[in-house]
Parts: C-alpha cells; sequence; structure tokens
C-alpha cells in the first residue's frame, strides 16, 4: 500500500495511511502459554497433530508402536515443569493415500494420515482399560470387559474421526487454492474443503419457519476440570470458521479452545497470557491464527497449528490508550479474490479506525469518524468496512481507496453499541446490516445497493436493555441479540419476517446475563457465553443431523 494518503470523509472523517515494520517476536517473560491436559487426550492429538496445543497424559499414549507409521515433518512442543516450551520435530516422509471400499475402512484410514504423536509409550500395550462402566461403554465390542491401552487409543481415534473427520481444517492450503493448481486440480477443490472439517449440523432443506424454534440444549461446556463455571465472565466466544473448535477468553487472561461434538465437548487446550486481560478475541478468516486485544493497545496472537502464541508488534499504538472491538474480514471460503479476506481492524482512540494486514500484522491505514467509534464490522461481499461512532453515524469505508464512502446517521437509535453483517446466501440474499441500540432495539438496514439508508426496514424493540452482542445465523435466517445488562436478556430473530421466537428461551432458560454468543459456521450449534463464566450450547433442530444428539 504506497506511501502516507489522506482523504477527506464526509462530515470532517479522514484516512490517514501508515506503514510500521519492527517485527513480530515472541516475549517469554511477557506471557507464557499452558497447554492444559484433558480427560480424553487422545482427542487433542486428532485435532492438532502433535502440536504445543498439546500436553498429553502418559496413562492415555497415542497410537502403539506397531500401528506408528513413518509421518511428515511437523513441528510441536512441550511443556516443562518450570512452565518453558520445549520444541522438538518429527521426520519422516509423506505417507501415501490409498483407497477405502467402506465408510468405516476410510475413518480408519483417516486417523494413520494424522501427524505422529507427541510421544509414543510403549507401556500402553501392557496397560487394561475397563470399557464395561460408564461412558467407556460406547466403545465396547462383543460383550467385553477390558481391552489393552493402545487399542483403548485406536478407538478413541476411531470415534473422533468419525464425529470430525481429520484435522486439515488447521491447514490453510485446504481453503487457499495454490496457483499452481491444475484446472482439473482446482475443480476439487471446494469439495475438498467442504470436507476438510466436519459440519455439526447441516439444513434440513426447507426455509426456516417463523413462530417457534425447536431448540435442543446439548451437553454443557466445563471450563474447568469438573466445573462447569469459569473464573471470570465470557467476554471473548467464536467458532472456526471450519470447523466445530470453539474458543473462549476473558479478563482470567486465558485462551480457550473446545472441540465441540455434542457429547464430551472436551477441552483442547488452553492458554495463560500473563497480565493480559482478553476482552476479544477472533480466529483469522483462514483459521490458522486466533488474534486477542485487552485493555491497552498491546495485542496478542496464537497460531493455531503450531500452538505458539506471539505478540502483535508491527501495529503502531503511538498516542492510543487501548485497541478495542477487533474485526476480522470475510471468510475467503465466502466470495473469493476479495483483499479484505486477508485483514483485520481495530478502533482506537478519538475515532480512529486501524486497518491491518493479517500476514505482516502492519498497518495499511487509518480512517478517522467525527466522533469516538463503538463498533464496526467487514462488509460480506466487498472490500468495504462498516464503522459505527457514538454520535449514532454509520461510515462505510472503501478500503480500496482508502476514503469514505458514505456516512449516514442513524435516526431511530439513541446510541449505537454494536454492529453485525449478514452474508448473502441461496436463503436470504440480501446483505443486511443489524445495529444494537443502548435501548434494546436491534434496527435493521439493507446494505444490497450503492446507498444505505438512515431509516431502517425493520426496528426491533424486545429487548428493553443495551444490546451487548449480536450475531446472524450463517444462513441468514436467524439474528440473536443479548444484553448483559438484564438476566435472561436474549431473543432470536426470524429475519425475513423481522419477527422474534416467542418459544424460546423460556423464563427457566438458565442463560443468567448473556455476555457474548456465536452461531457454529457450518451447523445449527450456538454458543452462549454468560456473566458467570459458563458457556452453554444450544442445538437448532432445523439443522440437524443425526450424528450429533444430547
Amino acid at each position: 500500500m504506497g506511501g502516507p494518503e489522506q482523504a477527506k470523509a464526509p462530515g470532517g472523517g479522514r484516512s490517514k495511511g501508515k506503514g510500521r515494520g519492527s517485527g513480530q517476536k515472541k516475549s517469554a517473560a511477557e506471557s507464557r502459554s499452558f497447554a492444559s491436559q484433558v480427560s480424553t487426550a487422545e482427542l487433542e492429538a486428532i485435532v492438532f497433530g502433535g502440536s504445543a496445543l498439546n500436553s498429553l497424559d502418559a496413562d492415555k499414549a497415542d497410537e502403539s508402536e506397531d500401528e506408528s507409521e513413518e509421518r511428515e515433518e511437523r513441528p510441536r512442543t512441550k511443556v516443562t515443569k518450570d512452565g518453558e516450551v520445549e520444541k522438538t520435530a518429527l521426520d519422516g516422509p509423506e505417507l501415501k493415500k490409498h483407497k477405502r471400499a467402506s465408510k468405516e475402512d476410510e475413518a480408519q484410514f483417516q486417523a494413520t494420515l494424522e501427524p505422529a504423536s507427541a510421544w509414543t509409550d510403549p507401556d500402553d500395550a501392557a496397560l487394561e482399560v475397563q470399557v464395561a462402566v460408564g461412558r467407556q461403554k460406547r466403545l465396547q465390542r462383543n460383550q467385553e470387559t477390558k481391552v489393552a491401552g493402545d487399542e483403548y487409543s485406536r478407538r478413541l481415534r476411531e470415534k473422533f474421526v468419525k464425529i470430525h473427520g481429520s484435522a486439515k481444517w488447521a491447514d490453510a492450503s485446504a481453503i487457499v487454492e495454490d496457483k499452481d493448481t491444475s484446472d482439473s486440480e482446482a475443480e476439487d477443490l471446494p469439495k475438498a474443503a467442504a470436507t476438510s472439517a466436519r459440519p455439526l449440523a447441516r439444513s434440513t432443506g426447507q426455509n426456516l419457519k417463523p413462530g417457534e424454534l425447536d431448540v435442543a440444549r446439548m451437553k454443557e461446556i466445563e471450563m474447568v476440570r469438573g466445573q462447569k463455571k469459569g473464573p471470570s465472565a465470557i467476554e471473548a466466544l467464536q467458532f472456526h470458521p471450519s470447523s466445530e473448535l470453539l474458543l473462549t477468553g476473558g479478563r482470567d487472561k486465558t485462551l480457550r479452545l473446545f472441540a465441540v461434538d455434542g457429547d464430551e465437548n472436551p477441552k483442547v487446550a488452553s492458554y495463560h497470557f500473563k497480565g493480559f486481560p482478553i476482552l476479544s478475541a477472533c480466529f483469522t478468516p483462514a483459521g490458522d491464527q486466533v488474534l486477542m486485544t485487552g485493555l491497552t493497545s498491546q495485542m496478542w496472537g496464537l497460531d493455531v497449528k503450531s500452538g505458539e502464541p506471539f505478540e502483535v508488534r508491527n501495529i503502531s499504538s503511538e498516542g492510543r490508550s487501548a485497541f478495542r472491538c477487533l474485526a476480522m474480514g470475510p471468510s475467503p471460503t465466502d466470495i473469493s479474490g476479495l483483499k479484505s479476506s486477508e485483514m483485520y481492524s481495530v478502533l482506537g482512540d478519538s475515532g480512529s479506525t486501524v486497518l491491518c494486514d493479517l500476514r505482516t500484522k502492519q498497518t495499511i491505514r487509518t480512517f478517522r469518524m467525527a466522533s469516538p467509534g463503538v463498533a464496526q464490522v467487514f462488509a460480506p461481499d466487498r472490500d468495504a468496512l462498516y464503522t459505527a461512532d457514538d454520535e449514532n453515524n454509520i461510515y462505510e469505508w472503501d478500503l480500496t481507496a482508502g476514503r469514505c464512502r458514505q456516512r449516514v446517521k442513524d435516526i431511530w437509535a439513541m446510541k449505537i453499541t454494536s454492529l453485525a453483517v449478514r452474508r448473502p446466501t441461496d436463503r436470504s440474499p440480501k446483505p443486511m446490516l443489524a445495529v444494537g441500540t443502548s435501548t434494546g432495539n436491534i434496527d435493521l438496514i439493507d446494505v444490497s445497493g450503492p446507498k444505505m439508508s438512515g431509516t431502517p426496514e425493520h426496528s426491533i424493540g424486545n429487548l428493553t436493555t443495551r444490546i451487548d452482542a449480536i450475531r446472524f445465523h450463517p444462513e441468514g435466517e436467524v439474528l440473536a441479540g443479548c444484553s448483559r445488562m438484564k438476566k435472561g436478556s436474549l431473543k432470536l430473530v426470524h429475519t425475513a419476517t423481522a419477527t422474534v421466537f416467542q418459544n424460546w428461551p423460556t423464563q427457566k432458560t438458565p442463560i443468567e446475563r448473556v455476555s457474548a454468543l456465536d452461531f457454529s459456521r457450518r451447523g445449527g450449534a450456538m454458543a452462549i457465553g454468560n456473566e458467570n463464566g459458563r458457556v452453554l450450547l444450544y442445538q437448532l433442530r432445523h439443522y440437524e443431523k443425526s450424528a450429533i444428539s444430547r
């Protein structure tokens, strides 16, 4: 992006280009990551393939020696007793692909393609695991009561792969087409990308009807081993863009990752960032990194594949006391060719919006609103960014030209508090901007044309306190809005009719004060985080899959 650029925005906004490359380094003294063990440690190896996100339990080691094969080199790390991270690597050529005649054989073969375990314990073969009691009964075959440790590990892997598929979701190459790919190979890419992570649910094929919503509660996540309640309120909550991996973050300075399978929902890993309360956290559009903001202008990130944390240093924080309202560009799988798929943005002081490059983490340019910013979201179908300030102005910024394309005032809002945008889908082809307000109203503004209107098409007024978070379901048929100021303040809206589903949630639904929410990218799972530090999971039965049950 060339040298400094300036452009006047209507009403006094301006855009200023900056670039700064001071490098991106990890500071072990300032932050350490701790990969937590889970009750089913093998699940971690399936999802992350022996990376630093794993801290495997020796009593449940991965594959036995006679099942292990040579693997391609893949970095991994191990956390030592004193908390330091020790990095090693595994060597071996890439395994050849083979055909399998049945789905069961294919699922078993997928497990053999995973990177090698962090270690293999030869004592596993001597272990005996009870499979006739409790949850282990699900792995029982032929009325047996005990199995060897290595066989128990193999069955766990097989079950996990049947639910989730392989761990290729963490590889950016699974969704980004290589320039040297032939035409015949390119035709297969969309299919490969779609199967790199199995969706939790699939659509029934019919449009969602208004009135009542069929919702089923799923097993609640355990934030701490044996406890559903976490140490702090849930501030950040998001599903991975191509799998059922769920992240949570809060003021306890800990980022947690969970594999939502509808059955165990195990914790995959957790990372503690010393002196860094997490107020917002997002997966990047490709899903290979997580970026986080806190109370100051300091930012941290996590490499999802390697499990390595890093400090974001290239973004200029000069003259800014804090970065907030982190926003990511649209997914490259929605509309290809958008430059914004490689960008992210944070709000700074005095109405500034800092646009950054995801690869280098350098500042591309800085936009400035007429008054302090309160919310932002990227357009789903073009290279544009929507921002809002505390005077109810909504801006559309042209990310290619670096100028303000238009500015309108939401005349129905007392004060704007949040923004969300609906991506075009077959069921909801028109992009829509949802505007949360301080009075509890959610205004819906049509952004499909060249001009925005300051008069909303619809305004939903079923909540009475400040809207803290709003999210569209990926299909665009449902909009969720919540307020943390009052217990039970959550509403689901049928977007086609702009009416609220009356049957859910009820007064007995234990959502408490909702602080964050999100929908599974490829299915009907809905995650709800609250002030008590709990994350509740629900399934929208309209997007049901028989493999998932309560």
